[in-house]
């Protein structure tokens, strides 16, 4: 049942990603609202539905970019398999582990991003640009995870309880 409402959201959240969200920035860096809701969405709900919701919002992000396709989804699918690991960590219930996903779930799609660019033969990007990109990008994240996860948490809860697993 979660999937049915998380999928739609997923694809608003991309379709916004690439239009208007696009030209919003926090700190100077582009604000990823679908890493933010995925990566919650796996923290709350486990690892199978965030892949699909990865899936579902780096196609509609690889189809609207000019880079070579999949760099989106393969970026998503490995900072949600991150956030799995918090998922099933010692400090679940910890507060600040979706702060630490967060930041590594940014960093990973960034360096994922910039390795496909240069093994598909784009333009030189400099390291340095990934540190400059980066960082800003992680602040923005920092901030905005409390409020992303607080409302995927909320209606993670209202859907359905989380289900047992063996």
């Amino acid at each position: 049942m979660g999937l049915y409402i998380a999928a739609p959201i997923a694809l608003l959240l991309s379709l916004a990603q690439t239009t208007v969200i696009r030209n919003v920035t926090l700190f100077g860096a582009h604000v990823d609202l679908l890493l933010l809701f995925a990566i919650s969405w796996v923290l709350c709900r486990g690892l199978g539905e965030g892949l699909m919701i990865g899936v579902i919002g780096g196609l509609v992000l690889d189809v609207s970019s000019a880079g070579p396709f999949g760099t989106a989804t393969l970026s998503l699918a490995v900072a949600i398999s991150l956030a799995a690991l918090g998922e099933v960590n010692l400090f679940q219930g910890a507060w600040y582990l979706k702060f630490i996903v967060a930041a590594g779930a940014t960093l990973l799609v960034n360096v994922v991003n910039v390795l496909v660019l240069r093994l598909a033969g784009y333009g030189a990007i400099p390291w340095a640009a990934l540190g400059t990109n980066t960082m800003p990008s992680v602040l923005a994240h920092l901030l905005l995870v409390p409020l992303v996860y607080g409302v995927t948490k909320w209606l993670a809860r209202r859907l359905e309880p989380k289900r047992v697993e063996f």
